[in-house]
């Protein structure tokens, strides 16, 4: 019997819950740079990244940008609502399948908080439902990147891990995610996923 991955995919991490700004996170041009690889798996952007949407080191997005000058202006509060609501509608696409809506919504509050890990692992969440395998993989690693101490933000990352390599016929490095998720789930909270034995 060949390797199978039973994962259910979705939000599991509501955006507000408090992972940003939270113990382990990086410095706002730590989160525009590039993620290093994981797992044995290259995470930095395909070429060109994503439709629209500015990446990498030295990100220059005007939107960002002012979103930045926004906050630190004492406009905080206003620009998390707004990065839950687009969240939240990010969410709803998602279930309602509209893939491409969601996809949008979730970079959209990206522009405006880079440092939310949640908000990579949702993305991630519709490239796989997508079908865009690597890039699934690309931004999960960069939400457990910036997970910090949240072990269902880990746990569910890396389960979309190794889901992605999966599909993209890396069985070694699907498995090696499956054990980092496994790692994260003693530290509690339900089971999403399991590979079984080869047989």
């Amino acid at each position: 019997m060949g390797l199978c991955l039973v994962l259910p995919l979705g939000c599991a991490v509501p955006p507000d819950d408090g992972v940003a700004g939270g113990q382990g996170e990086p410095s706002s041009a730590e989160a525009a740079k590039e993620p290093e690889g994981q797992g044995g798996a290259s995470a930095a952007p395909e070429e060109g990244g994503e439709e629209g949407w500015p990446w990498g080191e030295g990100d220059g997005s005007p939107r960002r940008e002012a979103a930045q000058g926004e906050t630190e202006g004492g406009s905080a509060e206003a620009a998390r609502r707004e990065v839950n609501r687009l969240a939240q509608q990010g969410r709803e696409a998602l279930r309602a399948e509209e893939y491409q809506r969601a996809a949008e919504r979730f970079e959209q509050a990206l522009d405006r908080d880079a440092r939310r890990g949640v908000l990579w692992q949702n993305l991630a969440a519709v490239r796989h439902k997508q079908g865009r395998h690597r890039r699934a993989e690309q931004l999960a690693l960069r939400a457990a990147e910036l997970a910090g101490e949240d072990p269902a933000l880990l746990r569910e990352s890396w389960w979309l891990i190794a889901a992605a390599r999966l599909e993209q016929g890396d069985r070694r490095g699907a498995r090696e995610a499956a054990q980092m998720a496994r790692r994260f789930e003693e530290a509690g909270g339900p089971r999403v996923g399991a590979l079984p034995p080869e047989q």
